[in-house]
């Protein structure tokens, strides 16, 4: 009899293990994270591509203060200024095209450049 019912609770574990393990949150083996920097002001506009899932840090430099976000994919205005860089993570989340602006305390865009986002 104890041998039946050590062998029902091993049986109970290995199931709800199992139904653990498959109930947990799927992680893109593949996602890969790209780091970009940037500079408000500067003459030519970056692109990055992104694969869906991937990660971009984007470290920003400014000399003058104003917010920076990447329009599409977050709604988060990041500051930004002459004393500190913003640094931005953010998925990709969405195949497309997203823009990255600055955002001047007058209310005036600035591009800095663009992700593209392609399915994986």
């Amino acid at each position: 009899m104890k041998r039946k019912s050590a062998c029902l609770l091993l049986v109970v574990a290995v199931v709800l293990g199992g139904m653990y393990a498959a109930l947990l949150p799927a992680r893109n083996a593949s996602a890969v994270t790209h780091r970009l920097e940037l500079t408000v002001g500067a003459s030519t506009a970056a692109r990055l591509q992104l694969r869906l899932g991937d990660r971009a840090v984007l470290v920003v430099h400014s000399a003058t203060p104003g917010e920076v976000m990447v329009h599409g994919l977050t709604e988060q205005e990041t500051p930004v200024g002459p004393e500190h860089a913003a640094s931005l993570t953010v998925e990709a989340a969405a195949v497309g095209h997203f823009p990255i602006h600055f955002h001047d305390p007058r209310g005036q865009h600035v591009s800095l450049g663009e992700l593209d986002v392609l399915a994986r």
